[in-house]
């Protein structure tokens, strides 16, 4: 459902929801894997990672940067998108991480193949937080309300427009791909909301 040809600036845009139980590995695999996934097959892919909370999404990059940091496997499949100090063997070649490359909880920096891209290859983000001036070629919204959200007409409501805002962010604006993985908390939620007006 979410091809490549979804960046083109003559594409609708593609959203994709996946509504499972808690406990069903949806993180792990909807967002992890597959935002790692396509950073490793388009180096050039930017991805925005959302949740309710941002030290969720932080927590998350944490994760991938490990894998690419400490498993032999990637870094010999993908040793090409390693930033210079990252591979095992070049800490023994004098090579170190440039100072000034994204390499954090924030935002995740891999080689490309272009130059002149402002995202990061991964970025963090939290509902509500700032993100003006960025635009990503993919944004995985993971899990945008807890069960504390129910209770809260008001949180919901803040959500629900904070979603809103949030297209303009998809590149091209509004007509980007995204994919919405969430556990279901009440009827009338963020996403029946968004399935009722996006579809």
């Amino acid at each position: 459902v979410l091809g490549q040809d979804a960046t083109e600036p003559w594409h609708p845009g593609r959203r994709l929801m996946v509504q499972v139980p808690r406990g069903s590995y949806k993180t792990s695999l909807c967002t992890l894997a597959n935002s790692l996934w396509r950073v490793c097959r388009d180096p050039d892919e930017t991805v925005l990672i959302c949740n309710e909370i941002v030290d969720n999404s932080k927590k998350w990059l944490r994760a991938m940067r490990e894998i690419a940091m400490g498993n032999r496997l990637f870094q010999s499949v993908y040793r090409d998108l390693l930033p210079p100090g990252i591979h095992w063997t070049d800490k023994d070649n004098g090579r170190n991480l440039p100072r000034w490359w994204k390499w954090n909880d924030q935002e995740i920096l891999f080689e490309r193949g272009r130059q002149g891209i402002p995202e990061a290859s991964l970025t963090a983000a939290g509902v509500g937080a700032a993100t003006t001036g960025g635009h990503w070629t993919f944004i995985s919204k993971d899990d945008l309300v807890s069960e504390d959200a129910k209770n809260s007409p008001a949180v919901m409501e803040r959500v629900k427009e904070w979603y809103d805002s949030s297209l303009p962010l998809e590149k091209p604006p509004y007509k980007g791909v995204e994919l919405i993985v969430c556990t279901p908390w009440t009827y009338n939620d963020v996403y029946r909301y968004i399935l009722e007006k996006y579809g």
